[in-house]
């Protein structure tokens, strides 16, 4: 991380959260834990507060693909194999 890298917006699909970028890295709280947020409102408050920057892109939450959502239906299904 460096100062001169732009502070992101973005949401992160793993946690299902929004999270503060700067570079390759994001934001840890005093125990060691990744900030998270739900909404990006409370992200960008809590940036203009403890950073006193506002974050300069935002990243729109993806949608769910719907070539994930039938991958994921056809996982469940039980495999048949064939007899030879």
């Amino acid at each position: 991380m460096s100062i001169s890298d732009p502070l992101v917006l973005a949401f992160d699909g793993k946690y299902m959260a929004w999270t503060l970028q700067r570079g390759r890295e994001c934001f840890y709280d005093e125990e060691g834990v990744m900030r998270l947020w739900d909404t990006p409102e409370e992200a960008r408050a809590w940036a203009m507060a403890n950073l006193k920057t506002d974050p300069l892109d935002v990243l729109p939450e993806p949608q769910r693909s719907q070539s994930k959502t039938i991958f994921d239906e056809n996982a469940k299904k039980p495999r048949q194999g064939k007899l030879l």
